[in-house]
Formats: structure tokens, sequence, C-alpha cells
């Protein structure tokens, strides 16, 4: 404890070190300290610390265990003991791992989620808690005895699969949503739909008051629809300023206006889907048989060709756990390297190898000890657009024998196609291979070919689905 206040604040005594505790009753404890004499007073202001822990309610972090549950009874309190009561590590608790959602009985609209740091049995079937607060954009709010609160694995948590999460995510932006009702009267999921009752404009800037407390914090984004007058609809999340439980105001270049109801108006809460936390994953060099890439990706490769890769990984929550790299060609995986870790900040690695025949996309996959999967494709060392790395070879198409010859090729699974000119003539072009076929070329499709008269060629190409195409192969007669 580093001091004690009385009743309106004033200081009252200053502890600068650990006090060892004399005597301890359920509600009290005494200690040596040489100030002067005070009766008994009310104190409210301040906190008894166990050695090397913190109790600060007026932060997001709250470890006071104020915060106490009882499970119903039709709860499976093994399975409560088993999963969320302990202490969570420093990246369980970032991950927000653990989730404790709070409602009011009285308005199960308005929540709280806060971040599960650490659980313990009091006694029977009541847990206290110690808790981050303020998660996902909600505020922080005064619950009181019989409010309801939900105990949530955040894995557990089915994620909307919509595509403004997706691109939420991708572009670590901010993003609008809505909950609906599951059904018009039901109490279970309630219209989360935030309407308005007033506006007004001053001086380019716009206050809004909404029917109900809004639940917002100053520096929010929120997305404004269908209001009455066009003015006041945002085109994308915008930054309020919360100024009562019902009201707020944001930047609106626009005429005055003074109160008017609006009771159309929608404001959707917005979430910014940001992780501050994950590994990331820097490309150091890129090279095949010895030589950087530097704008080379296109150019094609050889199963022979050694290409190396080497990249740094960096975790602020130290504790890199398994890195891999592998090479994707649509569902196929092929493993490139793998190699455990056990908890490290900072990793540099490399791996040599050679790709297989197709174009391939190479990733780089992180897993931290709390389960969180971080990959990046990769992309230049100086920069830029993910690139591809492909792999070919000229597929080979052995030469005919003469009248009635078979065409054969010795990469299976090719296609042959054939011309046959009189006068020797030469082939047509075959640019156009793998598209519109030009035309002159005949497929093959098994049997013999037979040269009608001396004085002509036969000209054969195969060609191969992720494959180069081969040279013309000619037999003259």
């Amino acid at each position: 404890m580093d001091f004690v206040k009385d009743a309106t604040g004033a200081l009252i005594t200053s502890i600068n070190a650990v006090q060892t505790v004399t005597g301890v009753t359920a509600t009290t404890i005494t200690f040596a300290n040489t100030g002067a004499n005070f009766a008994t007073v009310t104190q409210t202001t301040a906190f008894v610390n166990k050695t090397g822990t913190t109790c600060d309610c007026a932060t997001p972090d709250d470890a006071s265990e104020t915060l106490q549950i009882t499970l119903p009874s039709d709860a499976i309190q093994t399975d409560m003991d088993l999963r969320f009561v302990g202490v969570f590590s420093d990246d369980e608790i970032n991950h927000q791992t653990y989730l404790c959602v709070i409602f009011y009985a009285s308005a199960p609209a308005t929540s709280e989620v806060m971040t599960v740091r650490a659980c313990r049995l009091v006694s029977g079937t009541t847990y206290a808690l110690k808790v981050r607060r303020q998660q996902f954009g909600t505020a922080q709010l005064n619950f009181a005895s019989g409010d309801r609160a939900w105990i949530i694995a955040k894995s557990a948590v089915e994620p909307f699969s919509h595509a403004i999460v997706k691109n939420g995510m991708l572009l670590a932006d901010w993003s609008a949503y809505r909950l609906s009702a599951f059904t018009a009267s039901s109490s279970v999921a309630p219209d989360a739909i935030l309407t308005t009752s007033t506006r007004s404009i001053t001086t380019n800037v716009a206050t809004l008051t909404c029917y109900r407390a809004h639940g917002f914090y100053t520096g929010q984004k929120v997305l404004i629809s269908n209001m009455g007058s066009t003015a006041y609809n945002t085109a994308s999340p915008v930054a309020i300023t919360v100024t009562s439980t019902t009201a707020f105001t944001y930047a609106c270049v626009a005429a005055n206006e003074g109160t008017t109801a609006d009771v159309a108006g929608i404001v959707d809460t917005t979430h910014r889907f940001y992780d501050p936390w994950p590994s990331t994953i820097t490309w150091l060099v890129i090279q095949r048989n010895g030589t950087d890439m530097g704008s080379g990706y296109g150019t094609d490769s050889s199963t022979a060709d050694v290409q190396f890769i080497s990249f740094r990984i960096d975790d602020g929550n130290a504790d890199i756990l398994d890195v891999r790299l592998e090479a994707r060609q649509g569902s196929l995986v092929s493993p490139i390297y793998n190699k455990s870790f056990g908890g490290i900040g900072r990793a540099v690695t490399s791996a040599s190898f050679n790709l297989a025949l197709g174009a391939w996309s190479i990733y780089a996959v992180v897993t931290d000890m709390a389960g969180r999967v971080t990959e990046q494709q990769l992309a230049p060392v100086a920069g830029g657009s993910p690139v591809v790395l492909s792999c070919t070879v000229a597929l080979t198409c052995a030469a005919p024998y003469g009248s009635g010859g078979s065409l054969l090729c010795a990469t299976a699974g090719a296609t042959l196609y054939y011309y046959l000119a009189a006068g020797y003539a030469a082939a047509p072009p075959t640019g156009a291979f793998g598209g519109v076929w030009t035309s002159g070329w005949t497929l093959y499709t098994g049997g013999t070919v037979n040269i009608p008269y001396f004085h002509y060629s036969l000209h054969t190409v195969a060609t191969h689905s992720g494959y180069t195409t081969s040279a013309v192969v000619s037999y003259y007669a």
C-alpha cells in the first residue's frame, strides 16, 4: 500500500515499503505505524495490495476480485473448474482467450465484454475474477448483484461469416455491424438496432440523441444511416465524442440546424478488427541457385534449381512456439521446413529446397504458445505484392515412325497435336497452345497417323497443364 486517505481524500499517513501484518481478522489487518493517532474513519479510496500485485479498479486491468459470479444450478461445475480456474499467461490475456460478458438484468441489450485474467473458487459455486475491462469496444459499466454473466472460451465463439468481417480483418480497419433480434418479441436475442430521437448541427458539429443509452465511448467510431436529413449520414465510420449516456457529437460539414425530432436514424456499432499481438514475418533473403531473385520471380525454375529463403519472426509476447515453411498449389500443401522454438521473442531461420512441377505459393506459418496462428505469403524482400514461384519442364514428344506411326510422349497425361504439311512446309505457330489453338493443328486421339504421299512432313507437339509446351518434332517422308 502506498498511502491511506481519510474519507475526504486528505493524506493521513504514508507507507513507503511493504509492511509486516501483525494481526488479522476476517475484515481487518493491523501493522506497525509511527504516525499520529486517528479515530476510525470510513475509507473507500485506499486498496490493500498483496506483495507484487496490483489492485486498480479505475483502469481496464481490474485485479480487485470484486467481480464475483455464482453458477446457476444447471451449470457443470467440473467444466468450470477444469477450463477456467487458474491464472492465465500474458499471451492468453492479450489474445483474449477467455471472456466474461456481463449484461444488465434490467437492460439486456447493454453489456460489457471483459478478458479473464484469473479465476479462483471462493466457496461453493462462487468464483472471484480478475479481468481486463472494456474489451471489443465496449464501455466500462457499473454492474450490480443479479446482473447476468457469461464465461466463454473465445475459441468456442462462432465468428460472423460476412464479407465486412473478412475485409476488416485483412485491412485492420473499422467496420460496422448490426445484431438483429431472433424474433420480434424475443428477450433472448434482443434487437440491438440503436435509433435516434433528435438531431442538430452547430458549426459543423452534429449532435445526435438516441432513444436509449448508447454505451459508446469517446473515440469510438460509428456508422450513421437513414437519417431524416441525409447531411447527417456517414459513408464510413466516424469518431464520436460522448456528451451523455444517450447523446454524442461528431464532425459533420453542413448548415446549422436546431434540435429537430428524428426517430428514423440508425447508429451502428463498429469494431476495429485488429490484433495488436500477432507474430510478424519479415523476408530477408530469396535466392535461386545462390543468386538473389531481385525482380525475377516470374522466371520459371526447373526441378533441379535450388531455392533458398531466409526470414525473421518477431513476437511481442516472446512466445514463438513453432515455425514452418510450406508450398501450396490449390489444395495441395507440400511441407518445406519445420522447427520448434519453445517460446522466444525473435527467430531468424532459413531453408534450401527444390520445387516440384507447378506454380507454388510459399507461406511462412508461425504458431505461438497461445495457439494463435500467423501466416504470410512470400513477397519481395524490398516489399510489394506476394509472388508465386513456378517450376516447369518442356514436354518431350517422341519422333513418329513413318507411315502409320503412332505419336508418343514421355510425359504421362500430355495432350498431342499434329500437322500434316505438303512439300515439307513448316508447321504453323504454336504460341496459342494452352489457350485457343492455332488453326491447322489436329488433336491426336490415339491410333496411327498416315502420311498420304512422299514430300509430306508430319509435325507434332505436346502440351500439359502447368508445363511448358514442347518443341515441335518433325518427320519428313
